[in-house]
């Protein structure tokens, strides 16, 4: 989900997350994925805990990438804590 010209994208994320949950109600696996990429990469408040969450959930659904980026989330929660 991206929003061009927006100034906030963070006042889209609620939307945004409604509109995956609808998604993933209704099975699609690549919203599994998305929904990890909107809690990655929130410009306010990044939750890199349910990003990880819904990266591990699309892997078990077979998403082709979602294991890859599950390991890379895990990766820096791992460095962050070591500090």
């Amino acid at each position: 989900v991206q929003f061009y010209g927006s100034q906030d994208r963070d006042a889209y994320y609620p939307k945004a997350i409604e509109l995956m949950e609808k998604e993933i109600e209704a099975g699609e696996v690549n919203a599994l994925a998305w929904m990890g990429k909107l809690y990655e990469l929130s410009d306010h408040d990044p939750n890199y805990t349910k990003a990880l969450e819904y990266y591990d959930k699309a892997a078990a659904a077979g998403h082709k990438d979602a294991k890859e980026e599950a390991r890379r989330i895990r990766a820096m929660i791992e460095y962050d804590a070591q500090f």
